[in-house]
């Protein structure tokens, strides 16, 4: 696994909390888990492609990036 960038957006779907676990442990250890920026987004609500939903998940992740850089 590549994890190169300074941001991390994590969607978890319910049932796998478990291997969650073990990957925040690799996780924190590359530039966004060291920088703390890491985004948990909710798996169900980025799983449509409908252009709808993909504005309304683009308004999401800006919305985290502008509270992070508050």
């Amino acid at each position: 696994m590549t994890l190169k960038g300074d941001r991390l957006f994590l969607a978890v779907n319910e049932g796998a909390e478990e291997e969650l676990k073990k990957v925040e442990k690799l996780i924190q250890n590359f530039p966004a888990g060291k920088a703390g920026r890491i985004y948990n987004i909710d798996f169900n609500q980025f799983l449509l492609s409908d252009p709808i939903s993909v504005e309304q998940q683009l308004d999401l992740i800006v919305n985290l990036l502008v509270e992070d850089n508050k």
